[in-house]
């Protein structure tokens, strides 16, 4: 293939797959023009992409030079994604850039007297109604992969990484190896790390980042806190080795492992000098939902029928999902599902069951796939259903069909269940 067939092909994928912006889409079209009209041959090599970015450097300034560079690299990395090309040329290309150096502006003193006393008299009527209520410790979630979130600027006192499952492998890369190392880019010099679950793929790539900062890494697989956990009313008690009987609002049989890993964070936090009580701990357990806000976690919205929904939407979180249905006794199970479209669907849908129901939606949302095209790729795996417009339509159907001992479930993206749970009053 053509190196203008397949910018044009990559192209395309931007504006109807990834529905980029017109100015994203304009800046790619002509950084990707340039390189192709400096090539001037169908198979360009690493030396001629070389002398390409030496010619950028003298010709634009350093801002316009990244960021023909950056439509470089994703042109290369959406190549070597559909496997269009065997090698990608720009992971051999290095490219180093000298930064500005910028001093930090100075605050007179006044200004920090002045924030101070804000902060204190906030901290006061705090104490009255709680409007202003300040934080010693802050839990920061990464948006995506690690290694280049924005999150990473942080200085933690722990570092936490749960699993790696097959998620964003146009941004992360197409192998578990490849997202454990862009997730791996969490950790920090001496900074303890602890790792939920870990394969065989993965384990090496934590080990070496770990080796390389000196930070002390725990496998909290090795060694699990958690002796024993049974589901009660749609919650799970856990027997551990520190906390008997230890209630948590979250159900699911996912949640196990999670448990696991957060002790072993209590326990490295508690090695650090952080005094956590044990009343706390299970308080936090407890009320998860009420503290945070968290939603869409194998939560109950409604009895005879029973419909549950989770936020679940890759191949890890499925597998865990379906696995939890098989445990819950039903006449008949009704699925009602959506998908975005830059998810491993055939992936998802090869582990769901056949003999279910099938309601096929789409989110509010751009990046929701249509629920037809959902449909077609479902029936090749042997799932039957019927299309809807919306989330609200779609459950509505699964409870008029349902009968009082029937199971409705409703997930396959985060999305699919924020729609669910904003019309929940309405069903």
């Amino acid at each position: 293939m053509k190196l203008q067939e397949m910018i044009n092909m990559y192209l395309e994928y931007c504006e109807y797959r990834k529905e980029l912006d017109w100015n994203t889409l304009k800046a790619y079209r002509i950084d990707l023009r340039q390189f192709v009209e400096f090539i001037e041959e169908e198979e360009p090599s690493k030396e001629k992409i070389e002398r390409y970015i030496t010619y950028l450097h003298k010709k634009y300034k350093q801002k316009t030079v990244k960021r023909k560079i950056a439509s470089l690299k994703v042109f290369y990395a959406y190549l070597e994604e559909e496997e269009i090309i065997e090698e990608n040329l720009m992971r051999r290309v290095h490219t180093k850039f000298k930064e500005e150096r910028v001093l930090p502006r100075i605050i007179p003193r006044e200004e920090i007297e002045k924030l101070l006393n804000c902060m204190y008299k906030e901290l006061r009527e705090s104490e009255k109604n709680q409007r202003f209520i300040l934080r010693d410790v802050a839990i920061i979630e990464v948006g995506l992969g690690g290694r280049l979130d924005c999150t990473n600027i942080i200085a933690p006192d722990l570092c936490i990484i749960t699993n790696i499952s097959f998620d964003h492998t146009q941004f992360l890369g197409n192998t578990l190896a490849k997202i454990a190392g862009e997730k791996a880019g969490i950790i920090k010099k001496e900074i303890p790390v602890i790792i939920g679950e870990a394969t065989e793929e993965t384990r090496p790539v934590f080990v070496e980042k770990a080796t390389e900062m000196n930070a002390p890494i725990v496998f909290a697989e090795d060694n699990t806190l958690v002796l024993n956990a049974n589901s009660q009313s749609n919650m799970l008690v856990y027997e551990t080795q520190e906390y008997p009987r230890l209630e948590g609002e979250l159900g699911g049989c996912y949640q196990i492992k999670n448990t696991n890993t957060i002790l072993h964070a209590l326990k490295e936090l508690k090695a650090l000098g952080y005094r956590i009580e044990e009343q706390s701990v299970r308080n936090g357990f407890s009320h998860v939902n009420e503290l945070t806000g968290l939603m869409g976690r194998w939560q109950q919205l409604s009895d005879a029928p029973l419909l549950i929904c989770d936020t679940g939407h890759n191949i890890g979180g499925i597998t865990y999902i379906t696995q939890q249905i098989k445990s819950i006794p039903y006449h008949h199970l009704h699925i009602v599902i959506g998908m975005v479209n830059d998810k491993d669907i055939r992936g998802v849908l090869s582990l769901l069951p056949q003999e279910a129901s099938y309601y096929f939606t789409k989110a509010s949302v751009k990046r929701a796939l249509p629920e037809g095209e959902l449909q077609s790729i479902a029936n090749e795996f042997g799932l039957k259903g019927t299309t809807y417009p919306s989330v609200e339509s779609a459950v509505r159907a699964a409870q008029e069909k349902s009968l009082p001992k029937d199971f409705i479930f409703v997930g396959g993206s985060s999305f699919i269940v924020a729609d669910l749970l904003a019309n929940r009053d309405a069903l």
